[in-house]
């Protein structure tokens, strides 16, 4: 196999989970979330900001996404980031490697080992190279970024919203982790390092 077709094979595993991403996004009605009464003509998710109350976000049709995947249980989203995602929820590792539509992929899903509705919650994603799921993650170490994206908004049956709290690089096989916060963003074992991002819940 030439070179070339080695360096394509990622860039079409890219492509291929950046239309699968799409697709999710647009069946929840979230591929361009805005507030409501928002402005913003590009329907960036960046103009969602801390002025704008929780019940003025678009809901996620959890209807057609469960009728999907059943275990899809809630909607994940930092505005201005990549993470727009839904969650899913297994108690064991199955959507590491796993799409929401139970496909066998690299980036596999953001998910839950337990009830969204639990604390504190902890959220796990793959750091990807090409900037997907939890890469932006490792970002927060630099305060002026974390200043800019400190709020975190999870749907299960509404909106919640969650305050940056702080954040830690610890040992991949590590699983205790330390800090307080109700809601850890966790970027999956697989690196040297794993990230961890802490949020505290507003309402």
């Amino acid at each position: 196999m030439s070179g070339l077709m080695l360096l394509m094979i990622p860039l079409k595993k890219q492509e291929t989970h950046k239309a699968s991403t799409r697709q999710i996004q647009d069946l929840a009605g979230m591929e361009k979330p805005t507030a409501k009464n928002s402005e913003d003509p590009a329907g960036n998710i960046g103009e969602i900001s801390a002025d704008h109350k929780e019940t003025d976000l678009p809901s996620p049709d959890m209807k057609a996404l469960q009728k999907k995947n059943p275990d899809i249980c809630g909607w994940i989203m930092v505005p201005d980031t990549v993470i727009n995602y839904p969650v899913l929820y297994s108690p064991d590792d199955y959507y590491l490697k796993h799409t929401p539509e139970r496909k066998e992929e690299v980036h596999g899903s953001i998910y839950v080992r337990q009830g969204p509705d639990e604390e504190p919650l902890y959220i796990f994603g793959h750091r990807m190279r090409d900037g997907s799921m939890f890469a932006c993650l490792h970002k927060y170490s630099d305060k002026s970024y974390a200043r800019k994206h400190s709020f975190l908004y999870l749907y299960t049956d509404t909106w919640h919203r969650y305050s940056y709290a702080g954040s830690e690089i610890v040992s991949e096989r590590r699983d205790d982790f330390t800090g307080t916060g109700d809601l850890f963003t966790v970027t999956c074992a697989g690196r040297k390092n794993r990230l961890i991002v802490r949020w505290n819940k507003d309402n």
